[in-house]
């Protein structure tokens, strides 16, 4: 196959997958949503992404990105596509306490930056059930909430910018990690409500009432 050879050329032998050996990609989390990917990539870096990219233009192929794969809604499987993997960009390559910003690639587990924040003394505050497989460019392309969003907001207001990279092949890297509104809190900053004894309508009231009390401080 012409296309898988020059996929090959890019991420390497075995990083390149076919048939039977896409079936982890091939589904859902629900199972409910099944596809048959005519390739899965996992490239390294964005200039492995920027050159899938434009093969994958030159040769009239759907490029399908895929994270830690928990979505319930089918947006990341595809039929006859590339399903483009982030699994090995996986890198944290900062986290900046003083800054109270990190710097991750999109394939970082979630749960993965709120153990690098601890570490500095510091919280990541997004966090959900599915936080120890769910990925940063997965959260971030959905706008992930989860149950902190009353307090630190969503996903999109917890990123100070992206490298990314656009349908026309460029790379852009719109990352300003001089804004005031860092996605790092102090750990003591961290809001925790014991919802074992509450239903759910008395667990929102507490988490509001906990939110309004820390920002009357």
């Amino acid at each position: 196959m012409t296309s898988l050879r020059a996929f090959t050329e890019i991420v390497g032998a075995d990083h390149a997958m076919i048939g039977a050996d896409t079936a982890r990609w091939a589904q859902d989390w629900t199972g409910a949503y099944i596809g048959a990917p005519g390739v899965v990539l996992r490239p390294a870096d964005t200039a492995q992404v920027a050159a899938i990219l434009r093969k994958a233009s030159e040769l009239r192929l759907s490029v399908t990105p895929v994270s830690g794969n928990t979505g319930l809604v089918g947006g990341a499987h595809t039929t006859g596509g590339v399903l483009l993997s982030l699994d090995r960009m996986s890198a944290i390559r900062e986290v900046n306490p003083r800054a109270r910003t990190a710097t991750v690639e999109a394939g970082v587990i979630l749960s993965s930056l709120q153990e690098a924040a601890e570490a500095q003394g510091l919280i990541f505050p997004l966090t959900f059930g599915a936080r120890g497989s769910a990925m940063i460019g997965g959260v971030l392309s959905t706008n992930a909430g989860g149950s902190n969003v009353l307090r630190y907001g969503n996903a999109r207001d917890l990123c100070l910018g992206l490298e990314a990279v656009l349908a026309d092949v460029k790379a852009r890297d719109d990352r300003d990690m001089n804004r005031a509104d860092a996605p790092l809190r102090p750990a003591e900053d961290a809001v925790t409500i014991d919802t074992s004894t509450l239903d759910v309508d008395a667990a929102i009231a507490a988490a509001i009432a906990a939110v309004e009390a820390r920002r009357a401080r």
